[in-house]
């Protein structure tokens, strides 16, 4: 079972590289460091929390898991 700690961490990482890849895409589509900006700033917290969430809900379910 993982802590929440761990599933924190891991939702942030997952963010970072998520909103990195996200931010380049969008400004090559728009060439504007403005709109990326506001439309990632609420990206950014509201997937980290959803992630976050759905990691905890996963270790509620024993599918495929082992407790080695």
């Amino acid at each position: 079972m993982e802590t929440k700690k761990r599933s924190l961490a891991k939702a942030i990482t997952y963010r970072i590289g998520a909103f990195t890849s996200e931010y380049i895409f969008i400004y090559a589509l728009t060439r504007s460091l403005l709109i990326p900006s506001i439309i990632l700033s609420f990206c950014l917290i509201f997937h980290t929390i959803w992630f976050f969430c759905h990691e905890r809900l996963w270790n509620l379910i024993g599918w495929w898991r082992t407790d080695d």
